[in-house]
C-alpha cells in the first residue's frame, strides 16, 4: 500500500517535543538542546562516526579547554572563541598577529590548522598540523587532528600511529579512544568498540565529567543492542564514586528510565535538586516525567511553575510541558512571551499553534503554523501545515501551497511526495505519477517511490506495477510496507507461493497493521486455505482499531461464513 499514505495522520501532534528521547538527551547532556530551525530536537543515531562532525569542539572540547590563566592561554582561548562565533576572518588576523610575536608557539599552528579545516584547506590544514609536531612532539591536539585526517581518508594505519602517539602522552585522553572506537564502527565491531570504551572509563574514574562523556558514548552503544542494564551497571557505579554529584545522580535517573524504573528516577531527580535548587533544567527534566505518570500531574505542574525564565530554550520546554498537561491559559501566556522575546523567529505562533492543536482545533492551530512559516521557513512547521490540511482534506489547498515551494527549489523531492501523495487522495493518479516519476529521476532507488508508484500503477491495472515493486523489495526486502505491496500484487498475478511468503514476512515485521492482515487473509482464502483465513479475520473484524480495507475484510468474513 501506498507508504506514506499509511502515515498522513501519525505523528499528526508534535506537542510532546521533549518526550523520552529528548529527556534523555538532556539527562545525559544536562544542557539544554537547540531548537532547530529552531524547532527540531537533535538526535543521536548511535554512529560514532558522527563525534568528529564538529572539528572546534573535539579538538578543543569545552572539557579540555586552556584554563590556566596565562597570556599563551588566554589568547588560545580567545581565537576558539572567534573561531566557534564563526568570525574565521578575524581569528586569521589574530593568529597571524599572534604567530609574528611568537613564531614558535605549537599549539598556535594546531589552531592555525582548525581554521585550514574550517575553510576546507585540507593541505594547509595538514601542513600545520605537522608543523605544530615539529615544534612540539608533544602537541596532543595536532597528533588527534592528523589521526582524525587519516581516518577520514581511510588510513587506518597511519590513524592508529598518531592516536598511538597520542596515549602515549596521556592515556586519559578521551577523544583518543572515541577515534579508535570509530574505527572499529566503520567494521561493524560492537565487542571491541565497548572494549574501548569500558577502559577509558576506567581510566578516567574519579572525573564525573569525563566518566559521563564516556557513559554517554556507552549508552549510544547499549541502545542499539537493546541492552539497558549494562547502562544502569554503568550509572551505578559512577553514582557509587560521586553519591552527591547532581550529574552522577541525573545520569543514574536517566538509566533508570530507560529500564522502566521511574518512580526511582524520580526520586534520585529529587535528590539532585537538593543539591542544586536553582537548577531550572532538573526541574524540567522532572517535570516532564512526573507528566508521563498518572496521579503525577499536579507535581509535574509545581515544578513548571516554579520556574522563572527568560531564557528561550527553558521558556519553550515550560510552555510544552504546559500544553502536555492541559494547561492551556498558562502555555498561551509563554506562547505570546516569546513571541515578544523571539519576534522574527515564529517560536511563539507554532506553540501556540501546539496549543490548539493538543485541542483538536485543526483549523485554528494550520492558520498559526503558517503565519509561523512566514516569519521563518523551515521542514518541520511545512511538514505539519501538510498534514493538518491533508487530515482536513483540503487537497487542494495543499496542492497550492506546495506548488509555491516548488517554485523556489523544483528538486525539493520532499515536496515532490508530497505532492504525489496530495494527488493521490485528490484521485489524480496522472499528475500523482508525474511527481513519483520525477523522483526517481534524481532518486533512481527510492524504494518509498518505487513502492508507492507500483500501488498506483496496480490500482490503474498498469503493467508496470509489478516490476516496480520488484525494484522496492530488491532494495528494502525488510520494510513490512514494501512487503505487502509486492506480495499483494504477486498473489493478484497467481503467484501465489512468493506472494504469500512476503505477506507473512510482512505480517511477522509489522502485525499491527490490520490492512497487511487483512491482504493475507484475503491470499489464504484465495488458495482455499479457509481456516486460517478466517482466524486473521475474526481476529483484526473484532478490533477497535480502524483500517482502510475493514469493510472489505467483514465481506469476506461473512463469504468465508456463509460457505
Amino acid at each position: 500500500m501506498n507508504q506514506i499514505m499509511r502515515n498522513i495522520l501519525k505523528n499528526l501532534s508534535r506537542i510532546i517535543r521533549f518526550g523520552l528521547e529528548a529527556l534523555l538527551i538532556a539527562l545525559f547532556l544536562l544542557s539544554t538542546p537547540a531548537i532547530a530551525a529552531k524547532f527540531d530536537m537533535p538526535k543521536e543515531n548511535g554512529q560514532y562516526s558522527n563525534i568528529f562532525k564538529n572539528n572546534i569542539e573535539y579538538l578543543f572540547p569545552a572539557s579540555k579547554g586552556f584554563k590556566k590563566e596565562n597570556k599563551g592561554n588566554r589568547r588560545y582561548n580567545e581565537i576558539i572563541f572567534l573561531i566557534k562565533s564563526k568570525k574565521i576572518k578575524s581569528a586569521e588576523e589574530k593568529i597571524n598577529a599572534f604567530l609574528i610575536k611568537s613564531p614558535n608557539d605549537s599549539e598556535l599552528y594546531s589552531i592555525k590548522g582548525l581554521i585550514e579545516e574550517t575553510k576546507n584547506n585540507k593541505k594547509l590544514a595538514f601542513q600545520n598540523y605537522q608543523k605544530a609536531i615539529e615544534l612540539d612532539e608533544y602537541n596532543l591536539t595536532a597528533h588527534l587532528a592528523l589521526a582524525k585526517y587519516y581516518l577520514h581518508e581511510n588510513n587506518v594505519i597511519e590513524a592508529k600511529t598518531y592516536i598511538t602517539k597520542v596515549l602515549e602522552i596521556n592515556d586519559k585522553y578521551v577523544n583518543a579512544y572515541f577515534l579508535l572506537a570509530d574505527i572499529e564502527n566503520k567494521k561493524n565491531n560492537p565487542k571491541e568498540i565497548e572494549r574501548i570504551l569500558l577502559t577509558v572509563f576506567r581510566k578516567v574514574e574519579g572525573d564525573i565529567q569525563q566518566e559521563t562523556r564516556v557513559a554517554k558514548k556507552l549508552s549510544n552503544l547499549y541502545a542499539t543492542q537493546n541492552t539497558p542494564i549494562k547502562l544502569l551497571n554503568v550509572a551505578k557505579d559512577i553514582y557509587k564514586r560521586h553519591p552527591q554529584n547532581t550529574l552522577a545522580l541525573s545520569f543514574l535517573a536517566s538509566a533508570n528510565v530507560v529500564n522502566n524504573k521511574r518512580k526511582i528516577a524520580v526520586t534520585l531527580l529529587k535528590e539532585a535538586i537538593k543539591h542544586d535548587a536553582n537548577n531550572v533544567k532538573l526541574r524540567l527534566i522532572l517535570a516532564n516525567l512526573l507528566s508521563s505518570m498518572p496521579g503525577e500531574e499536579v507535581e509535574a505542574l509545581n515544578q513548571i511553575t516554579t520556574i522563572i525564565s527568560d531564557d528561550i530554550n527553558i521558556l519553550v520546554r515550560q510552555t510544552t510541558l504546559l500544553i502536555k498537561l492541559k494547561q492551556y491559559n498558562k502555555a498561551l501566556e509563554l506562547a505570546n512571551k516569546l513571541s515578544k522575546l523571539e519576534p522574527s523567529s515564529g517560536i511563539g505562533k507554532i506553540l501556540e499553534g501546539d496549543i490548539y492543536l493538543s485541542k483538536m482545533e485543526l483549523g485554528k492551530a494550520g492558520l498559526l503554523y503558517r503565519q509561523a512559516y512566514q516569519l521563518k521557513q523551515n521542514k518541520s512547521t511545512l511538514n505539519i501545515i501538510f498534514r493538518i490540511m491533508m487530515s482536513e482534506r483540503k487537497y487542494d489547498d495543499a496542492i497550492d501551497f506546495l506548488h509555491k515551494e516548488l517554485k523556489q527549489n523544483d528538486k525539493r523531492l520532499d515536496i515532490h511526495f508530497k505532492l504525489a501523495t496530495a494527488y493521490t487522495s485528490k484521485m489524480d493518479a496522472s499528475n500523482a505519477e508525474k511527481h513519483y516519476l520525477t523522483i526517481l529521476k534524481y532518486e533512481p532507488s527510492s524504494q518509498t517511490a518505487l513502492n508507492n508508484l507500483a500501488w498506483l500503477y496496480f490500482q490503474q491495472n498498469n503493467p508496470n506495477a509489478l516490476s516496480f515493486a520488484e525494484k522496492a523489495y530488491k532494495i528494502e526486502p525488510n520494510n513490512y510496507s514494501i512487503l505487502d505491496t509486492y506480495g499483494y500484487i504477486l498473489v493478484k498475478k497467481g503467484r501465489f507461493k512468493e506472494g504469500i511468503a512476503a505477506l507473512e514476512h510482512a505480517v511477522k515485521l509489522e502485525s499491527r497493521d490490520l490492512n497487511v492482515r487483512y491482504h493475507l487473509a484475503m491470499a489464504y482464502a484465495m488458495i482455499k486455505k479457509k481456516e486460517s483465513a478466517l482466524d486473521i479475520l475474526n481476529l483484526i473484524v473484532k478490533s477497535n482499531k480502524e483500517f482502510t480495507e475493514k469493510k472489505a475484510a467483514i465481506n469476506l468474513l461473512k463469504q468465508l461464513q456463509s460457505n
